[in-house]
């Protein structure tokens, strides 16, 4: 993420497409892009969750954040 701090879509894409275990990289890359940037991923992104889903990680997150 040294890489490309100012592009986390960017960063998020080059970790999916790495050989090997791809798929953790990627997971970890994208935890880590999250915490460091306040809102990282494009507004495109959200529109496409389903509702069931988006509300699920927002309460998820303001969880975590209260604990």
């Amino acid at each position: 993420m040294d890489m490309l701090p100012d592009h986390p879509v960017r960063a998020l894409r080059r970790a999916a497409l790495t050989d090997g275990d791809s798929d953790s990289i990627a997971a970890i890359a994208g935890s880590v892009l999250g915490a460091i940037h306040d809102d990282p991923w494009p507004s495109e992104w959200h529109e496409r969750l389903e509702e069931r889903y988006a509300s699920w990680i927002d309460s998820y997150c303001v969880d975590e954040v209260a604990a």
